[in-house]
């Protein structure tokens, strides 16, 4: 039903208007119908970006999924920080590396680990008194994190959100 209702609007706008851009949440059907290779619309040079709030709900999802099982309870601590971190980096951005040098830093960062061989934090001194319970590199919460924010399928169409709408 969403991908002959999107079908049919697209179609329409495309006689109506120049279409540039359509942002939609991350439906599969839709994505494939806006693939730049061989979708439906490929040869009409319209960009597809993924709405922001809806890849934040995702990863929010997957944290709290996480942050569930045994030992790993600590992610629920930095929920808020780590989606507040991927709008910035999303914001930031100007291309997909610069997007994976920035977002790649969470994993360090949580670790209470501010400079590393490839780079290092953009935020400035942290207060000694800080209340955030740090991530131990390794840990089971460590690994399930890296596991969610360097996953292939997120990093695979992360790109879409990169306009930032």
């Amino acid at each position: 039903m969403e991908k002959q209702a999107f079908i049919l609007t697209v179609d329409q706008l495309i006689k109506e208007v120049k279409l540039v851009e359509v942002c939609t949440d991350a439906h599969c059907q839709i994505s494939a119908l806006m693939d730049p290779v061989k979708g439906k619309y490929k040869d009409h040079g319209i960009h597809h970006s993924l709405d922001m709030w809806h890849g934040a709900k995702n990863l929010s999802k997957k944290m709290s999924e996480a942050a569930l099982v045994k030992d790993q309870t600590v992610l629920l601590h930095w929920l808020k920080d780590i989606i507040s971190d991927f709008w910035w980096c999303c914001k930031t951005a100007d291309s997909y590396e610069e997007f994976l040098q920035l977002w790649i830093g969470v994993v360090h960062h949580v670790c209470n680990e501010h400079e590393w061989a490839m780079g290092g934090c953009k935020h400035g001194p942290l207060p000694a008194d800080t209340d955030k319970t740090w991530i131990k590199r390794d840990s089971k919460a460590h690994k399930a994190l890296v596991e969610i924010i360097l996953r292939k399928r997120w990093l695979k169409d992360v790109h879409k959100f990169l306009r930032f709408r």
